[in-house]
């Protein structure tokens, strides 16, 4: 009888100390999980915008902080934006214009949410292509993005979530124009399936 009463105080006691898998935490972040994604991005002047899809990849690097790397491809409208005045082109695009090509990495950090929702912040630095077809124009933008959103776990290896992010940086292009700065924000969501 003392042996059984030892084993299950031992048992129980090593479940409370124990710190749960991550795949029993409701909404947690597994530790490797890919991810696809839809969203508006809004640009303007020399920012391509569009309809923005994804793909992502999360590594957990602490308890906390996850690498998020992001392949994105963005598809906006055409048309002419840009004219020749005295002999030097200025351009006026719209938000959802132009397409690009874009490859980032960052860090995404998850805060303690309510239940099943979980917050999270996430920084980042890409290089992206950018083309405005009907005005034969290209250049290279390297953006940094600042970005927050909430997820919540669906199944234990599906989560949804949302996200905004502001983005800036610099872009060159052809045609005489040089550097132009870059501006723009995304808003969308996302689905992440667990790896491990």
């Amino acid at each position: 009888m003392r042996g059984t009463y030892a084993l299950v105080t031992a048992g129980l006691l090593g479940g409370l100390l124990a710190r749960p898998a991550v795949a029993d935490v409701p909404g947690e972040i597994g530790d490797q999980e890919v991810g696809v994604g839809a969203a508006i991005a809004a640009g303007g002047d020399l920012t391509a915008g569009g309809v923005r899809v994804s793909g992502r990849y999360l590594y957990q690097l602490a308890e906390d902080d996850w690498f998020d790397g992001a392949v994105g491809f963005t598809y906006g409208g055409g048309g002419v934006g840009c004219v020749d005045v005295a002999g030097e082109l200025a351009c006026d695009r719209g938000r959802l214009r132009g397409a690009a090509v874009e490859v980032t990495a960052g860090v995404r950090r998850r805060f303690t949410g309510r239940g099943r929702f979980v917050p999270h912040v996430r920084v980042a630095v890409g290089g992206r292509l950018v083309r405005f077809g009907d005005d034969d124009l290209g250049g290279f933008a390297i953006p940094v993005v600042a970005a927050g959103g909430i997820r919540v776990r669906v199944t234990p290896g599906i989560a949804i979530g949302a996200e905004a992010a502001l983005e800036s940086g610099i872009a060159w292009f052809g045609r005489g124009l040089g550097a132009e700065p870059q501006l723009g924000m995304v808003v969308g969501g996302q689905v992440e399936f667990r790896l491990r």
